[in-house]
């Protein structure tokens, strides 16, 4: 392997797409993306090609922000995303932008970290919730 990195050589292929790679672990970790999509989102049946993909989609309510879900409460309507409620749909601007990297469970917030701080976060302490998902 050590000679690989001063040669260049990519002895391990990947038989779908030909692309070669130094080891074969880096190999063994490329290889899900040619498999069918086997993890999808209980909210919005997006499908992914690893677990830790679907679970940072989960974790980051990326469907309900893209739908923006309204729905029809005493009063008016109700924002499942920011907890707002609104007399008319047309008035609500959502303040959520972008990602809000927090916390689902405690609500540590990881604002300035990758996705995969907060998912290494939820799967040390708090791992019965992902056991819930």
């Amino acid at each position: 392997m050590h000679v690989n990195t001063h040669t260049g050589a990519r002895p391990f292929t990947c038989d779908v797409c030909g692309k070669g790679f130094m080891r074969r672990t880096t190999l063994n970790a490329h290889r899900p993306i040619h498999d069918a999509s086997q993890f999808s989102c209980p909210t919005c049946n997006c499908p992914f090609k690893r677990s830790s993909e679907r679970l940072i989609h989960i974790l980051l309510k990326v469907c309900l922000r893209k739908q923006r879900i309204l729905r029809r409460a005493t009063g008016g309507w109700f924002c499942d995303v920011c907890n707002e409620g609104v007399p008319q749909p047309e008035e609500h601007r959502c303040p959520v932008k972008g990602r809000r990297r927090q916390c689902p469970v405690c609500g540590m917030d990881f604002g300035g970290q990758r996705d995969h701080k907060m998912l290494t976060h939820v799967r040390q302490d708090h791992p019965e919730f992902l056991a819930s998902l």
